[in-house]
C-alpha cells in the first residue's frame, strides 16, 4: 500500500479500529510502480556515477527470488527495487534450494526476521550496531563451573 504522507496517520488509526495493524511503514517509499520516476533519477544520478561489477557470489533478487551473477543483472535489481515489488516467498525458495540454513540480518530488523517464512525456513540472527559494540560474554567451562 503506497499512500500520501499527509493520510498515513488517519489510515494506520483506522487500520488499528478495525483490529489490524502496521507491520512497517517504509520511509522513502519504494517499491511500486509509482514510483517509475524515482527509478529513472536514481539510474541517471546515482548508478549512472559508478561501475556495478559482477558480484563474487551469486546475489538473490528481491524482485523474484532469480539468482544474479553479472552485473547487470546486479544493477537492473537494484533499480527495480523502486519501482518493483519485494516478493519475499520468491527469495526465501531460492535461498533454500541453495541449501542457505541461516539468515543474518544487519541493522534494525522490522520486519523479515518476524515473517513467519523467514523464521521457519532458517536460523535468523539479528545483528544491530547495539549487539556488536557488546562484548561477548564468555560461558565458563564445565570444569570450572563445578569448582
Amino acid at each position: 500500500m503506497s499512500l500520501r504522507e499527509p493520510v498515513l496517520d488517519r489510515f494506520k488509526k483506522r487500520i488499528g479500529e478495525l483490529g489490524g495493524y502496521n507491520m512497517y511503514t517504509m520511509w522513502p517509499p519504494v517499491h511500486a510502480p509509482a514510483f517509475s520516476a524515482l527509478r529513472r533519477k536514481a539510474e541517471e544520478e546515482v548508478l549512472g556515477t559508478f561501475e556495478v561489477a559482477d558480484p563474487k557470489l551469486p546475489v538473490v533478487a528481491d524482485q523474484n527470488g532469480a539468482l544474479l551473477t553479472d552485473a547487470e543483472g546486479v544493477r537492473t535489481m537494484l533499480l527495480d527495487t523502486f519501482n518493483h515489488p519485494i516478493r519475499w516467498p520468491d527469495m526465501v525458495d531460492t535461498m533454500r534450494e541453495q541449501g542457505i540454513t541461516k539468515v543474518c540480518i544487519a541493522g534494525p530488523d522490522n520486519l523479515f526476521g518476524r515473517v513467519n517464512r523467514t523464521v521457519d525456513t532458517f536460523e535468523v540472527v539479528a545483528i544491530d550496531a547495539r549487539k556488536a559494540m557488546r562484548p561477548r560474554v564468555r560461558q565458563r567451562s564445565a570444569r570450572r563451573a563445578r569448582r
